[in-house]
């Protein structure tokens, strides 16, 4: 958004948007958000759920959907034929656009002139996304992860692409905590606390970061909503993943040793 300078009188009087989200309220409508965890805890099923979600006009996880849009999610983490593979075994039939393909640099000197920005500039504009997935961000840029000009210069770069209006979904691996499953907040604060200090960078730039933990069976998790610039965050949410691999859900009958995250 343009810069634009009011007098304080002006300024007070300013009629903030009826609308500040896509999905209230986790995923701000042309925001960044950065939902990271460790391999295997659930991010791809989490991150299909909310682009169905959207593209359904749905909620998502007892979250408001604000409204129906198409959704674009791209993944050059893994080959198309295992994600294909893995939906057709869950009977899952997805609402949303895909994009699959080789890992790409958007840091690069030629970004702006390749194809791969060329073909995302032109869907953009016959579809006119509202929310784009990444998975996952290791895969589209060159830069160290711990090169303090990289966040801004990568959420920058896809934002150029798919316009203001548009909120971004960036994937992350998180390699950084030794601590695969959480029991007890004592569990959960320090978990979140050496994750922070692995993403410090990342998260300083984005407008709302979500970290997925896996938290008590391979089938539940919690999802901690740990920074947001717009709005209350909300507690963390206890999920269960399907045995089809594929469906997420709230658990709405958690464990004795899970009762403190409700």
């Amino acid at each position: 958004m343009a810069i634009k300078i009011y007098d304080p009188d002006d300024f007070i009087a300013l009629v903030p948007p009826s609308n500040l989200y896509l999905v209230n309220p986790i995923v701000p409508l042309g925001g960044i958000v950065f939902i990271y965890g460790k391999s295997g805890v659930g991010k791809s099923p989490l991150s299909w759920a909310l682009a169905d979600a959207v593209a359904k006009g749905q909620s998502f996880l007892s979250m408001t959907v604000t409204q129906k849009s198409p959704v674009l999610y791209v993944d050059v983490d893994t080959r198309w034929w295992t994600i294909q593979d893995r939906w057709k075994q869950a009977g899952f039939q997805p609402s949303f656009d895909i994009a699959v393909g080789d890992a790409f640099d958007c840091l690069s000197a030629s970004w702006e002139y390749s194809e791969t920005r060329k073909k995302f500039k032109e869907r953009q504009a016959e579809r006119h996304y509202k929310l784009v997935i990444i998975s996952t961000l290791a895969k589209i840029h060159s830069f160290s992860f711990g090169d303090p000009n990289a966040p801004a210069m990568v959420y920058s770069r896809w934002q150029e692409v798919f316009g203001e209006e548009c909120a971004i979904v960036f994937i992350h691996h998180d390699k950084k905590s030794s601590t695969t499953e959480v029991e007890g907040a004592d569990a959960l604060y320090n978990t979140r606390r050496e994750s922070f200090s692995g993403n410090q960078q990342w998260l300083d730039h984005c407008q709302v970061a979500l970290h997925l933990v896996r938290h008590g069976s391979d089938y539940q998790f919690v999802l901690d909503h740990v920074k947001d610039q717009g709005s209350k965050k909300v507690e963390p949410l206890n999920l269960l993943l399907g045995n089809n691999g594929v469906d997420i859900t709230l658990d709405v009958e958690p464990t004795e040793k899970d009762n403190w995250l409700i």
